[in-house]
């Protein structure tokens, strides 16, 4: 009995273990214009310049005054003093313009813009950005774990360099791109047309005055485009354009290639005998036209037809 007792007041002294500390949580939501599977997605210029919505969730929220947002490059850690002393500082502290006030509250949801957590005007890369629960703003206090998240971010505002080695194929019922792509992570390819002509003379550019044909896997390297469905007859000449889409969304420059609705069934006697400049075969971006097998099969059939209608 008496051993019993000694113990019990040997814990007393030692005291009762204190309540666990609730380790603060958070999410992002959603992103202005994205599909929920899309949030991990780098920031591209065009959400920069659109400013989009970004809108988060937090859990479990100590009892502090506001959350205090600070952002850090790489995996820069902005929950120690260190990280936010003015004398030491690697990271910055951000403004909000929405209200972070956190005081008596549990579960926080919270609406901020892109350019208020990322520097939209500087460089690519990746960033951490911290929200801690804090007494005030841009704070320089402690931070116990527990009272901070943080969102690892990627700003790409840079697009890929456009296809290379765009060539085009004259046809009667398919016309005929290919093309070796900029990059090895894209997220799509975007073919355009020009039924009206081939603008700029087949330069490289942006799509205005294209129309979107079809959107294409980011390893795609060739395309075809039915010229009954822009409206082509036979000796119009289209152009073809191909971009490249990273993943973030940002697209390149237009590569183009023109090409032209030719008639193969009776090609020779369409062609007058095959003369030199009935090409198939396109470049494009300046490079020269060169025949295609396709052309030379037909030249060799125009040659021994015309050797056989001699007298």
């Amino acid at each position: 009995m008496k051993a019993t007792a000694s113990l019990l007041l040997a814990l007393a002294a030692v005291g009762a273990p204190g309540p666990v500390r609730a380790q603060m949580t958070g999410n992002i939501e959603s992103i202005e214009g994205r599909a929920a599977d899309a949030l991990t997605l780098p920031f591209s210029a065009a959400e920069c310049d659109g400013n989009v919505a970004v809108t988060m969730r937090f859990r479990m929220v100590p009892d502090r005054n506001q959350l205090d947002f600070w952002r850090g490059t790489g995996t820069t850690d902005c929950s120690t003093e260190a990280a936010r002393a003015p004398d030491t500082r690697t990271c910055t502290p951000l403004t909000i313009g929405t209200d972070t006030t956190i005081s008596g509250a549990t579960e926080v949801p919270l609406t901020v813009t892109v350019g208020e957590i990322l520097d939209c005007t500087g460089s690519d890369g990746d960033f951490r950005v911290y929200a801690l629960a804090a007494s005030g703003a841009a704070t320089t206090e402690p931070i116990p774990d527990g009272e901070f998240v943080y969102f690892d971010l990627t700003l790409k505002r840079t697009g890929p360099s456009a296809p290379s080695g765009l060539t085009g194929e004259d046809g009667e019922n398919v016309l005929t791109v290919r093309w070796t792509s900029s990059e090895s992570d894209l997220r799509e390819q975007r073919i355009y047309v020009s039924a009206g002509g081939c603008p700029a003379g087949g330069s490289d550019g942006g799509t205005a005055g294209w129309t979107l044909y079809d959107t294409l896997s980011g390893d795609a390297s060739s395309a075809t485009v039915d010229p009954d469905s822009i409206g082509l007859m036979v000796g119009d000449e289209a152009g073809i354009g191909v971009t490249s889409v990273d993943q973030a969304g940002n697209e390149s420059a237009l590569s183009t290639v023109c090409v032209t609705r030719i008639e193969t069934t009776g090609f020779c006697e369409h062609r007058g005998g095959c003369p030199n400049d009935c090409s198939v075969g396109r470049v494009g971006a300046g490079g020269a036209p060169g025949p295609s097998a396709f052309v030379l099969v037909l030249a060799a059939g125009c040659a021994i037809l015309r050797r056989r209608r001699r007298p």
